[in-house]
């Protein structure tokens, strides 16, 4: 009988290599959003989604961040969040199904 996958080895399986590529732009980009930004300790994911158009990570912004919010929504359902090495995505939830997306500074 076979051991049981940890999550990280199971989360790991379901990683492609485009979405590996674009964690790791969005990781890349925040980090350079806190260095240019060294008072701020944490933004709100949708605000950076003009950043994430221009670094070329998503190619348009559409239903209020959406591409940025689905990669974090699957990303948190994956058990994925340890990809992420200069900022730690935090989900708040505002009200009913409403949910907002932050990083926080490391």
């Amino acid at each position: 009988m076979h051991p049981k996958p940890s999550n990280t080895e199971l989360s790991d399986k379901k990683l492609t290599r485009k979405k590996s590529k674009r964690i790791e732009k969005v990781d890349l980009a925040v980090k350079e959003y806190f260095e240019q930004n060294p008072a701020i300790q944490s933004v709100c994911a949708r605000d950076l989604m003009p950043l994430f158009i221009e670094k070329g990570i998503f190619e348009n912004d559409y239903m209020n961040a959406f591409p940025i919010r689905e990669l974090l929504r699957t990303m948190e359902r994956d058990n994925q969040f340890h990809l992420f090495n200069h900022a730690k995505p935090v989900r708040i939830v505002k009200s009913g199904r409403e949910k907002l997306w932050y990083f926080e500074r490391l």
